[in-house]
């Protein structure tokens, strides 16, 4: 949730939008830009006003004073709460990009002062943050100045970031991500298994077909790795269909195991979340074998912070794999 009341002060001396509204100067503070995008979002000043932690009055208030500065009307009030006028829709866009880079200059700042002076963004897949919680905590107890910032991403656009060098680097799946032009490091196996209720003997290998037949416990819809699915069994032109959708892939395991459904998830999901052997099948389709790679443009040139990083995921990957 934004922030819109006292913590987002520190930086409006640097983040405060200068503006001019006939003959007098005004400034819209970012507090108060938060605010409005609050109202947006829930679709109400009264809601916007509880989640920044206001009175109505007081968040009317600032509402009507940030209409006076910009010159026009931002909301159209009605007796279901607030929508944004054409102005309001067009502040929307670069309110929130104003926000949250006051939101990362604050968090930057602070960080400082309580010791943390490196940051590294890491792009990673949905297998990724499920597998990384492990090697993240061993690496930042090692390295105490640095902060992690983690960005889910689908195989294909985590490599684009590396290869544009807006990451220095990623945890992808091989299989769904060309990673020419890049270098790579092979972690851990990171295929797709199918869980399902335990069986009395050997589990036995499944296709794709053989899965969607039956109901399906899936992950949210927009999940990377969801999507991967989904768009495999649309090119067989398969239907699934799904009892229930969580957001984690511990979630997922738990149903599947009880009998909800099946659930297709990465082999070391399975591993971390103590589904058992024979509640495991093999999923046959060729795009389900995949390893977790690291990929970085140049492992050779990477800054302190990322070569120190790299080592902690090789020798988890090492750990993995014994």
């Amino acid at each position: 949730m934004l922030q819109c009341g006292p913590p987002l002060l520190i930086t409006e001396m640097w983040c405060s939008l200068r503006c001019r509204r006939r003959q007098n100067a005004g400034v819209i503070e970012i507090r108060d830009l938060a605010l409005f995008l609050e109202v947006v979002e829930s679709g109400s000043i009264s809601a916007g006003a509880e989640r920044c932690g206001l009175s109505l009055s007081a968040a009317s208030a600032r509402i009507t004073a940030l209409e006076r500065r910009v010159g026009t009307p931002l909301l159209e009030r009605h007796r279901r709460g607030a929508s944004p006028t054409a102005a309001g829709e067009s502040l929307t866009a670069g309110a929130a990009r104003l926000v949250d880079e006051a939101r990362e200059l604050e968090e930057s700042l602070m960080a400082r002062s309580r010791g943390i002076t490196q940051e590294l963004r890491l792009a990673v897949n949905s297998s990724a943050v499920d597998s990384l919680p492990e090697v993240i905590t061993a690496a930042l107890n090692r390295m105490q100045t640095v902060s992690l910032d983690l960005v889910e991403l689908s195989s294909v656009a985590a490599v684009d970031h590396v290869r544009e060098g807006r990451v220095e680097l990623a945890v992808v799946s091989t299989g769904t991500a060309a990673t020419q032009g890049c270098e790579t490091i092979v972690l851990w196996d990171d295929s797709l298994v199918v869980v399902g209720r335990p069986q009395k003997g050997l589990s036995r290998p499944l296709s794709l077909a053989q899965v969607t037949a039956e109901p399906m416990v899936g992950l949210n819809r927009g999940v990377p790795l969801q999507q991967l699915i989904e768009r495999q069994a649309a090119r067989a032109a398969l239907q699934p269909t799904y009892r229930v959708r969580f957001p984690s892939l511990g979630a997922v395991c738990a149903a599947a195991t009880a009998g909800v459904g099946r659930a297709i998830v990465p082999r070391n999901s399975a591993r971390r979340y103590g589904v058992p052997l024979r509640a495991q099948h093999e999923l046959t389709e060729p795009w389900a074998r995949r390893e977790a790679v690291l990929v970085a443009r140049d492992f050779a040139r990477l800054s302190p912070t990322a070569a120190a990083l790299t080592e902690q995921f090789v020798a988890y990957g090492a750990e993995v794999e014994v």
